[in-house]
C-alpha cells in the first residue's frame, strides 16, 4: 500500500505569486506599511507607554511614473531577534491580531509581500539598544525569494543611531523599485489620494498620530515635505444607533451624516470615495460601500460608518471567506456580509428617498398627452417581458424577506388557477422550530381550497441557515372563490389570502408590478445625472434623466420630442438600457444566470452578457411598437385592437 506524503511545493515561487497579485498599485505598500506603523504604536499604548506616534513616508519619482525608492520609519518600539525572523517568514502570523483587539493585524497583505511585489527590501530595526538589519529580495535568476540577516543583536551607541536615523526605538523599512509595472502619480495626485484612503482615515486624522510625507521629484530635482491629515468632511449627523442584524447576535454601530452640499460621484471599488459607508471592526477600516445606491446622485449626499463586532468574531475565529481574496475589501457574498449590507440598505432607504423628494422639489415635468399614450403601452410591453424572465415559478424568498415576520406564506397572496395544482412556500425562523417543531398543518379556513398536502414537515433553509422551509400544493376549485389558507406550526399560526382566477387576467384596476416590474416613466430634473436612465425599484418607474448630455436636445424635456424619428431611437435605447440591465440583474439574483468563478471579472462578464442576451431577444419588439407608433389617436387604437 503506498504511504501518503504532503504535497510538494514551490515555495518561492508560491510566495512571488502571491505578492504580485496582492499588490497592484503604489498605495498598497504604503498603505501596508503606514498601518503597520500605526499597530506598533497602538501596542505600545495598550501597554500604557507613552510614544510619539511618528510616521514618515518618503518616495523618490522618476519621469514618466517611475520610482526608485519607498522608505518608511517609526518611533513604535522596534523589533527584536524573534520577532523580526517572524515577520520575515513566510506563511507565518506575525501580526498581533489576536492578542489587541485594536490593530489592524490581519487585513493586510504582510511586509514581506510588499516588499518582493516592489523588489529589494532592508528591514533595519533597533529595540532595547539592540541593532537588526535583515534584507529580503526575489532572486529572478534563481526564481526563489531569499533573506539575508546583516546585523544580528548588535549592540547599539549614537553613532550608529545617526547612521541609520534610528532616533528612538523603532522600523525603518527601506525598498528600491525593481517593479517597472507599478507607477507613482505626481505629488498633488499622490498626495490627495494618500489623504483619502480609506484604510488611512483613522489615522491621518488621529491626534496621536503624526504622519510626515517626503517627496523627491528628481525629474525636477526638488524635495517637498509635509505633515499629511485627513480633512474630516462637515455633514450633520442623521442616525447614530445600534443595528440588528438578524440571525447574529454581536453588536453592530451605525452612524450616517449629511451634507449640504453633494460629494464627489462615488467610483464602485475605488478606495477613495468620500460618499458612502466605511465598513469597520474596532481596529481597521475595511471597505467603503453604497450598496445599491451606488448609482443614485441623491446618495451623495451622505457618508458615516458601520462598526461590526461580528467581523472581528469571524476573522478571529480563522475564518477568512468574509474578507475578498485580495484582502482589499468584504466579500460580500458571504451570508453575514449579505445580511448586513440589507440591514444598512434598509436604513440608508429613507433617508436617501428624503433626499430625492427634496432634490426634485424645485422642478416638476408634466409629460405631453401623446408622449403619455406611447409610454403607457411601452409599459405593457416591458410588464410582459419581465413576467417572461423573471416571474414565472418564482417562489423563493431574498434576504430582505427574512426581515418581515417569524413565520409567512410566500406568494404573499396568491392567484391559484381554477382546477390546477399550485405550489406555495412555507417559510419560519429557526426559533419557531426549536420551540414548536418542524411539523406544519395546513387548513383552508373556508373550504373553498383544496389543499393538496395537509401535513408538511419543514427543513433547514440552504441559503439562510436561520430560516426553515417546505414547499405545498393547493388547488383552486371555483373560478372567483376567495379564501384563507391557514399554516399551524404548534402554537403559531401563519395566513395567507387567496384567489381562484384564470392566470394571467388584468383588472380594470390593476396594481403596480412588484420587484421590477415598470409603472411608468419619469423625465428626472437632475442637475447633475451619472446615468441617462435607471429603473427604480420603489416607484416601478424608469427615471430618465433630461439633463444629461443629448438627451433634453432630443427627448425634449417633456419627452414631447419623441415623436420625432431621432426621439424615438433614442427613447427605445435608453429606456432598453435601464430595464435590460434591471432584468440581469435580478435573474442573476435568482440565480437563473450562473457564473463560472467567483471573482469579479467572471461577475461582470456574466451581467454584460445577460444584458447583450436580453437586448438581442426583445429590442426588435420594442423597436416594432415605437418606431411604428403613429401620434394619431384613432390609427394607434386600430392597431392595439387588430395586435398591430
Amino acid at each position: 500500500m503506498s504511504k501518503a506524503e504532503e504535497m510538494p511545493m514551490d515555495k518561492s515561487r508560491a510566495i512571488a505569486i502571491l505578492a504580485r497579485s496582492t499588490v497592484k498599485s503604489w498605495i498598497e505598500p504604503v498603505v501596508e506599511l503606514v498601518t503597520n506603523c500605526d499597530d506598533a504604536y497602538k501596542i505600545l499604548e495598550n501597554s500604557k507607554k507613552v510614544c510619539s506616534g511618528n510616521i514618515k513616508v518618503s518616495v523618490s519619482r522618476k519621469k514618466g511614473g517611475e520610482w526608485t525608492s519607498l522608505e518608511v520609519y517609526d518611533e513604535a518600539g522596534g523589533m527584536d531577534r524573534q520577532k523580526i525572523e517572524l515577520a520575515t517568514t513566510f506563511f507565518a502570523d506575525a501580526s498581533e491580531y489576536k492578542k489587541n483587539k485594536n490593530v489592524r493585524g490581519y487585513f493586510g497583505r504582510g511586509l514581506k509581500e510588499t516588499i518582493i511585489a516592489l523588489g529589494i527590501g532592508e528591514i533595519i530595526t533597533i529595540k532595547d539598544n539592540k541593532l537588526n538589519r535583515i534584507k529580503i529580495w526575489f532572486d529572478k535568476d534563481k526564481k526563489k525569494v531569499f533573506r539575508d540577516f546583516i546585523v544580528e543583536d548588535e549592540k547599539v551607541n549614537e553613532t550608529i543611531r545617526e547612521e541609520y536615523g534610528i532616533k528612538k526605538d523603532g522600523t525603518f523599512v527601506k525598498v528600491s523599485i525593481t517593479n517597472e509595472e507599478i507607477k507613482i502619480p505626481e505629488l498633488e495626485t499622490l498626495r490627495t489620494q494618500l489623504k483619502n484612503h480609506i484604510c488611512l482615515r483613522d489615522i491621518l486624522s488621529s491626534k496621536k498620530r503624526k504622519v510626515l510625507l517626503q517627496f523627491c521629484d528628481m525629474k525636477r530635482s526638488s524635495k517637498h515635505q509635509e505633515e499629511i491629515s485627513f480633512e474630516s468632511l462637515k455633514g450633520e449627523e442623521v442616525l447614530n444607533k445600534p443595528l440588528k442584524v438578524p440571525g447574529f447576535n454581536n453588536s453592530a454601530i451605525l452612524r450616517v451624516y449629511e451634507t449640504k452640499e453633494t460629494l464627489p460621484q462615488y467610483k464602485k471599488y475605488s478606495p477613495f470615495n468620500l460618499t458612502g459607508i466605511l465598513i469597520k471592526t474596532p481596529g481597521a477600516i475595511l471597505d467603503n460601500q453604497l450598496f445599491k445606491f451606488e448609482n443614485d446622485p441623491a446618495s451623495y449626499y451622505f457618508y458615516g460608518e458601520l462598526i461590526s463586532e461580528e467581523i472581528d468574531k469571524i476573522l478571529r475565529s480563522g475564518e477568512t471567506s468574509i474578507l475578498n481574496p485580495s484582502r482589499s475589501g468584504i466579500e460580500w457574498g458571504h451570508r453575514y456580509a449579505q445580511i448586513l449590507m440589507k440591514s444598512i440598505e434598509r436604513e440608508l432607504e429613507p433617508l436617501i428617498e428624503e433626499k430625492k423628494k427634496e432634490l426634485a422639489k424645485n422642478k416638476h415635468i408634466e409629460v405631453n398627452e401623446n408622449s403619455k399614450k406611447l409610454l403607457k403601452e411601452l409599459s405593457k410591453l416591458f410588464n410582459q417581458i419581465y413576467e417572461e424572465e423573471l416571474e414565472e415559478g418564482d417562489i423563493d424568498i431574498n434576504v430582505e424577506d427574512i426581515f418581515e415576520e417569524d413565520a409567512f406564506i410566500r406568494p404573499k397572496s396568491p392567484n391559484l388557477p381554477p382546477r390546477k395544482p399550485r405550489t406555495l412556500c412555507l417559510y419560519a425562523n429557526e426559533n419557531i422550530i426549536k420551540s414548536e417543531g418542524e411539523q406544519a398543518i395546513i387548513t383552508s379556513q373556508k373550504n373553498k381550497i383544496y389543499i393538496i398536502d395537509p401535513k408538511i414537515y419543514l427543513e433547514k433553509h440552504p441559503k439562510y441557515s436561520s430560516m426553515f422551509w417546505a414547499k405545498f400544493k393547493v388547488e383552486g376549485l371555483n373560478l372567483g372563490d376567495e379564501d384563507i389558507i391557514e399554516a399551524r406550526i404548534g402554537k403559531s399560526l401563519v395566513f395567507c389570502d387567496v384567489r381562484v382566477k384564470e392566470m394571467g387576467h388584468i383588472g380594470k384596476n390593476p396594481q403596480p408590478q412588484k420587484k421590477g416590474g415598470i409603472t411608468g416613466f419619469n423625465p428626472n430634473s437632475d442637475p447633475n445625472p451619472m446615468q441617462r436612465a435607471y429603473h427604480n425599484q420603489k416607484t416601478g418607474k424608469i427615471e430618465i434623466f433630461i439633463q444629461f448630455p443629448g438627451v433634453a436636445r432630443y427627448l425634449g424635456e417633456s419627452l414631447e420630442n419623441v415623436e420625432t424619428e431621432t426621439g424615438k431611437m433614442l427613447l427605445c435605447e435608453i429606456v432598453c438600457e435601464a430595464f435590460f440591465k434591471r432584468i440581469a440583474e435580478e435573474r442573476i439574483k435568482k440565480g437563473k444566470e450562473t457564473p463560472f468563478g467567483d471573482s469579479i471579472i467572471v461577475h461582470m462578464a456574466l451581467y454584460r452578457n445577460t444584458v447583450d442576451n436580453l437586448q438581442k431577444k426583445y429590442m426588435n419588439k420594442v423597436y416594432s411598437l415605437v418606431m411604428n407608433w403613429d401620434f394619431n389617436e384613432e390609427e394607434n387604437q386600430n392597431k392595439i385592437n387588430s395586435g398591430g
